[in-house]
């Protein structure tokens, strides 16, 4: 048996934003996202939206930063 509910969790554009960038309120999605949803989907929209939205932060207003790899 499962400590979790079994639903769907669909996440759109700013929440998939929200868990790779800080924002406001962005701690308590990320506790969300990866304690408490076991099943995690979006649309193939949202995820391009959000792809986006990450590429610009990262490029243009350098609020991310890059990985050392």
């Amino acid at each position: 048996m499962s400590d979790f509910p079994t639903r769907a969790n669909f996440f759109d554009a700013s929440a998939l934003a929200k868990v790779y960038s800080k924002e406001y309120g962005s701690d308590i999605l990320i506790e969300y996202f990866y304690n408490y949803a076991p099943t995690k989907f979006t649309t193939p929209f949202c995820l391009y939206e959000a792809l986006n939205v990450l590429k610009t932060k990262w490029l243009h207003r350098k609020e991310l930063a890059s990985p050392n790899i």
